[in-house]
């Protein structure tokens, strides 16, 4: 994965989670798949690994939101 595709990937998501708040078709495990897929590219931003890790944070706070224990 290039630099430049990582950003286009990780603005991509940044901009389309306050949406999956309220609904998402395509589910939650789609886009904790989509994001994890990120994770061995992450070094290739200097900010990567941090916004890895807040987009699966945001999965987290939704899932447990949705479906609390």
């Amino acid at each position: 994965m290039s630099h430049h595709q990582l950003e286009q990937d990780i603005v991509h998501l940044e901009h389309i989670f306050p949406q999956l708040a309220a609904s998402s078709a395509l589910g939650l495990v789609y886009w904790r798949r989509r994001i994890t897929a990120l994770e061995p590219a992450q070094s290739l931003l200097p900010d990567g690994a941090r916004r890895v890790t807040r987009l699966l944070s945001i999965i987290d706070q939704i899932d447990d939101a949705t479906h609390p224990s």
